[in-house]
């Protein structure tokens, strides 16, 4: 073995091409593993010169590499046509195990996934033959997973990316952890993924060419968790990193990860930017149909009638390459454009037939991040029945909150209404939503307590009844929330990995900041009253406390203000809170004299005159404060 080829087998590229470099002359094999270093190390070029040396020197083999520089470069044809001089019978062990990787990837990128799979495996049976055989088990064990991931196989192919590890230089390794981070990803398990894509991360500076297609991955699991922020700016560094290494097929996947980000988004300027380029960049059949989707769900999001004819093209393609995941997520698009069309039939139809891909896979996990954005096809198929089909496709949903997040908002300040990722929750019942903000205020009830508190006047038997009801209508509107019952702890509102936000939260936080600016803040949020068509003494008390919290801290601030002598801030404050608290005694003094100190005695008189009519109005008297100042300022006229 040479120093050249030892340091490649331990993953020491940069060694490697600093001993074939102080060679006086080396050999066909020295330029030979010396340009599979180079590649290793992310120079395509290079190792395709050192390679070519390596060919005119004697070294025939140098065509497996070859074809790998050239498939890494998007030359197809140079690859396959590269391969195909060479009889595997006539090569060593060593080079034979070599030749059926290449193989393998070769096939794999023209989604021959058969061939490729039984190229994979000749490949792996080649490595106990072969002297130093061995050191070939972890790249060509990381091809075996990606020819059963793409399968749809996950659970084998985690099988032997997990024992390739085993054997695995750093390098190699970041890849197999990489790649069994798609996996587990896939299959809901997104603890193991991001723990795989953490140490991917930490050995990447001993892979140097896998920036861009861990970049890519990176943004592939915040995908699958719903996190799109941190999803697109992976994917556009994946896609940049990929452009400058001349990475086109990687380039490609980010750019329609970008895509379906701005589907979701329903940014169409957007999409359609991301497409182009990723049209420039499919070099392979399934990116082609996996364009076509992209393409497809775009057209559905923006109602144009072209989504039928392409999300069915793309989910065709799919099905005739094997890829049996990608199929099921153009049916989900097409399931969606459909209810959108009104053809409930057709759409019911093409579910059926992505619940069907759910269970050839084994599990629906890697079908959930399709269904974000896709809100007529949540709604369907949370309102099919316990036990139905179509169920477990929204189960899969309900099961991996951590995949499905949903962005739920719940106002409460002078209406009543909960949205599910920016739209009206379908709620049944009318105090469903007093319930869950009872429930956030006041968690840890028995179900006994929640009746008593919020039916007293009702049978408590009938009460409880009405609110287990209630129940299930939030989780049927909102899903990923739930109204849990734990014993020792009573009945509490759980969302896992759903973003839950509450105007009266958001109130309580700024005011919380005791400042003009929260308290601006504050009074934007604050719309009304708390549940205004809510009855009960818990809501009067909540309504009160509420309102009593603003002007407490708005009365702070105008104290404040008054002895600066910002007199005009005292004046504006005061006029907003009276609308929050019109009888509050406090803030009527400090309009009366906050005017009177900016404007003078005249303003000052307007103010509390209409002050005291409002309270005999509406109270039956006025304040002796009020009447002494208005008898004051009367006085002066």
């Amino acid at each position: 073995m040479t120093e050249v080829l030892r340091a490649l087998l331990a993953g020491a590229y940069q060694a490697g091409l600093s001993h074939h470099e102080a060679l006086g002359a080396p050999s066909a094999a020295d330029h030979r593993w010396a340009g599979l270093c180079a590649f290793n190390l992310g120079q395509p070029l290079r190792a395709r010169d050192l390679l070519l040396q390596a060919r005119a020197a004697g070294a025939t083999a140098a065509n497996i590499e070859l074809a790998t520089v050239a498939r890494q470069l998007g030359e197809l044809a140079e690859a396959r046509g590269l391969l195909e001089r060479l009889s595997p019978a006539v090569l060593t062990p060593f080079d034979r195990a070599l030749y059926w990787r290449e193989l393998s990837l070769q096939r794999f990128g023209a989604d021959d996934l058969l061939t490729a799979t039984e190229a994979a495996e000749a490949a792996w049976a080649c490595t106990f033959d072969a002297p130093h055989g061995g050191g070939l088990r972890p790249g060509i064990g990381l091809c075996l997973g990606l020819v059963y991931a793409a399968r749809g196989h996950d659970r084998r192919a985690e099988t032997y990316l997990s024992a390739a590890l085993e054997t695995a230089t750093p390098g190699r390794g970041a890849y197999l952890h990489m790649v069994r981070a798609a996996c587990r990803s896939r299959a809901g398990h997104h603890g193991g993924a991001r723990d795989d894509l953490a140490a991917a991360s930490l050995l990447a500076p001993q892979a140097p060419g896998i920036g861009p297609v861990l970049a890519y991955h990176l943004g592939a699991a915040a995908w699958a968790l719903g996190a799109l922020d941190e999803a697109a700016a992976w994917w556009a560094q994946a896609a940049t990193a990929a452009g400058e290494a001349c990475e086109p097929e990687t380039e490609c996947y980010a750019q329609l990860g970008l895509a379906a980000v701005a589907t979701v988004r329903a940014d169409l300027t957007l999409g359609r930017r991301y497409l182009a380029r990723a049209g420039v960049t499919a070099v392979t059949p399934v990116a082609t149909a996996l364009l076509t989707l992209r393409r497809g769900a775009l057209a559905a999001r923006g109602g144009e009638s072209a989504a039928r004819d392409l999300l069915t093209s793309a989910r065709d393609a799919l099905l005739a390459l094997q890829r049996t995941r990608e199929a099921g997520w153009a049916e989900l698009h097409l399931a969606e454009h459909l209810l959108a069309t009104g053809s409930i039939a057709g759409a019911d139809e093409l579910l059926g037939a992505a619940t069907d891909r759910r269970h050839a896979l084994g599990c629906g996990a890697a079908l959930v991040p399709e269904l974000r954005g896709l809100g007529r096809v949540r709604a369907y198929l949370a309102s099919r029945p316990a036990g139905h089909y179509l169920r477990a496709l929204w189960d899969d949903a309900l099961a991996g909150q951590e995949a499905l997040p949903f962005d739920l908002r719940l106002i409460t300040l002078g209406e009543a209404r909960l949205l599910v990722d920016g739209r009206p929750a379908r709620l049944d019942l009318a105090r469903s939503l007093e319930m869950l903000a009872f429930m956030l205020r006041r968690p840890g009830q028995t179900m006994s307590q929640i009746a008593a508190t919020l039916s007293p006047d009702e049978d408590p038997k009938r009460a409880k009844n009405y609110l287990h009801q209630a129940r299930y209508d939030l989780a049927r509107g909102a899903p990923g929330l739930t109204l849990a019952h734990d014993a020792d702890r009573g009945y509490r509102v759980r969302w896992g990995g759903v973003t839950l936000s509450w105007d009266v939260w958001d109130v309580e936080a700024a005011l919380g900041e005791r400042s003009e600016a929260g308290m601006n803040r504050a009074l934007a949020l604050y719309a009304g009253s708390f549940l205004p068509a809510a009855e009960g003494t818990w809501v009067s008390e909540e309504r009160s406390d509420m309102a009593w919290s603003v002007v407490k801290v708005g009365l702070e601030l105008i104290e404040e203000w008054y002895v600066q002598r910002e007199f005009a801030k005292c004046v504006a404050l005061a006029g907003r809170l009276l609308e929050v608290d019109p009888y509050d005694e406090p803030l009527a003094e400090y309009l009366v004299k906050a005017a009177r100190a900016l404007n003078g005695d005249v303003a000052a008189r307007r103010a509390v005159n209409r002050l005291v009519a409002r309270h005999v109005q509406e109270m039956g008297s006025a304040p002796t404060s009020l009447l002494g100042l208005q008898s004051e300022l009367n006085m002066m006229n």
